[in-house]
């Protein structure tokens, strides 16, 4: 009987109520209990433990002359629901309201970073058009977005204490409606959403990085769109089996994927809780794998058992520390290769470029010529072997500026070194020259790419910058400052030293990642000061850095 009421109560769109439409079911007899106990699908969904509603719509200004070049509006709405019985707190992000007017804050503009980079192509002087912002000319053919994304945690005693004994029939609903369904106009849009679909490739990503993505097989959802702003760029095919792969439908799939994989990055933290909670771990605040040895170390001694334990610890130490060396070491140059192997292509192509021009500029082709050179000297020392060997920190900025001199005037990115130019004072350190330039373009690369996006965001007279200097004093040891004037760090930035968490779209979550691996490896520790203690610039209140080195002999 309960499964029949299930299955009547399925006849309804849980996602989009219809007052004028309810179905009750009625007994005559003591068996109405079982039918009132029956949770519906609407219940079942006010239960998930995650829960995601958002929209993307154009955002039309007050004053705008061309509409079409403004940011399109996101607004978007979050709650962590977990279970009274895990004392777990909630966490709710209310929906902002709708912008209206010249809101020049900017608090509903969506960042796409280069999500359409490749569909948006290059104007005839060769300038990228895409912007780091969702625009309102984005959702041209496709009209408003609106959707929710419900997911489950399919342990078995977090559903127990949310659906009791039904258990198995909300395992059952999670099994039977999972995937992210399409509608147009309250009709839905075939096959998107059916058991065998996947058209946001939800369970690849889970496959690719288990721990940090939510699967289709605990998520459900929907998107709903506008046909009359839909019909012309969003087309069916002629066998009713979803959209035409079309520009728009690209847009339209890339921008609902990013919509999910923000909502993964707001429930990450939220995530982790309810990981705690099933293994029955407490969170420990992130600390370096050599103080959690010493603090090992200290409750052996006080215990008395060093004897049995010590030798041991040393193992796990020593395995510990050849892992990290080893993965440093190639991820390292992995990801600093990534990034000078398209500076080499990139170089390559406006040398061919110039050559093809009916007017050679001799002068031109030889600055480039000369940037290649630089690109590929600054790579030798990724690809030899990492030994230590003396060094300073005039050596190593002036090294990562020649690294990196290309994208500053590629990217127009203000540089400024009072170490190269002798207002900071030097010091001399003895590392791995190959990782800690490594480390330090990864840091250089995420200013360029958070403060260009400010620009696609406020306009250009807004002109990105970067400082690097180092500052002898504050941190008691020497130490490199990397600072930018962009907007800083968007979370906590001890939580961006984790791997694989990252707010950039598109990103690994890596940069920060290694280069706190690198300087952990040199003894010495990465830091996140406040800009106000340090003696730079003001204009740089952005993200701020330092590489402390640990003591010289």
């Amino acid at each position: 009987m309960k499964d029949l009421v299930r299955e009547i109560d399925n006849i309804k769109n849980p996602f989009t109520p219809f007052p004028n439409f309810t179905i009750e079911v009625k007994c005559n007899d003591w068996h109405q209990e079982w039918i009132d106990d029956v949770k519906t699908s609407v219940e079942i969904l006010k239960d998930s433990l995650y829960q995601f509603e958002f929209e993307f719509e154009l955002w039309n200004k007050k004053d705008s002359e061309n509409i079409s070049i403004e940011f399109a509006q996101f607004r978007w709405k979050y709650a962590f629901n977990p279970p009274t019985q895990t004392k777990i707190g909630t966490n709710n992000h209310p929906m902002l309201p709708v912008a209206n007017g010249n809101d020049e804050e900017n608090k509903n503009v969506f960042h796409i970073g280069e999500l359409f980079k490749e569909l948006d192509g290059k104007d005839k002087e060769g300038k990228e058009l895409f912007n780091k912002y969702l625009r309102n000319k984005d959702l041209n053919g496709i009209g408003k977005i609106k959707g929710s994304f419900y997911v489950f945690n399919q342990n078995s005693d977090l559903l127990n204490m949310n659906f009791g004994g039904q258990i198995n029939a909300v395992k059952a609903y999670i099994k039977d409606n999972c995937g992210i369904k399409i509608y147009r106009d309250n009709i839905r849009v075939y096959n998107y959403g059916e058991p065998y679909d996947d058209w946001l490739n939800l369970d690849y990503d889970k496959i690719q990085r288990a721990g940090d993505h939510f699967g289709k097989k605990v998520t459900i959802g929907y998107v709903e769109l506008d046909l009359e702003n839909s019909l012309k760029g969003l087309v069916e095919k002629t066998n009713r089996e979803g959209f035409i792969d079309n520009a728009e439908y690209k847009k339209f799939s890339l921008l609902v994927k990013e919509a999910f994989s923000f909502f993964e990055r707001e429930a990450s933290s939220d995530k982790d809780k309810i990981e705690e909670f099933i293994e029955g771990t407490r969170p420990v605040k992130k600390v370096g794998f050599g103080e959690t040895i010493t603090e090992l170390q200290e409750k052996i001694k006080e215990k008395n058992l060093e004897k049995e334990l010590t030798p041991l610890l040393t193992k796990v130490d020593k395995d510990y520390t050849q892992m990290r060396d080893i993965m440093v070491n190639s991820g390292m140059a992995g990801l600093n290769l990534g990034v000078a192997f398209h500076e080499v292509d990139r170089e390559m192509k406006f040398i061919n470029a110039d050559l093809n021009a009916s007017k050679v500029d001799i002068d031109n082709i030889k600055n480039r010529v000369k940037n290649l050179i630089q690109i590929l000297e600054s790579l030798s020392p990724l690809l030899r072997q990492n030994k230590s060997s003396a060094s300073s920190a005039l050596n190593v900025i002036e090294l990562a500026k020649q690294r990196n001199n290309n994208r500053f005037n590629f990217h127009k990115v203000i540089f400024s070194s009072p170490t190269l130019t002798g207002e900071n004072p030097n010091f001399n350190f003895k590392a791995p020259i190959g990782l800690l330039i490594s480390a330090l373009n990864n840091l250089i690369d995420n200013a360029i790419y958070w403060t260009t996006a400010k620009r696609d965001l406020v306009g250009e007279n807004y002109k990105p910058a970067l400082f690097i200097g180092t500052d002898v004093n504050t941190f008691g040891t020497p130490a490199i400052i990397i600072a930018d004037n962009g907007d800083g760090f968007a979370v906590e930035p001890e939580y961006l030293t984790q791997p694989f968490k990252t707010k950039r779209v598109g990103g690994m979550g890596l940069g920060l990642y290694f280069a706190d691996l690198v300087m952990n490896m040199l003894g010495g520790k990465l830091i996140f000061p406040d800009n106000a203690d340090l003696e730079i610039p003001k204009a740089y209140s952005g993200a701020c850095i330092a590489l402390v080195f640990p003591k010289q002999n």
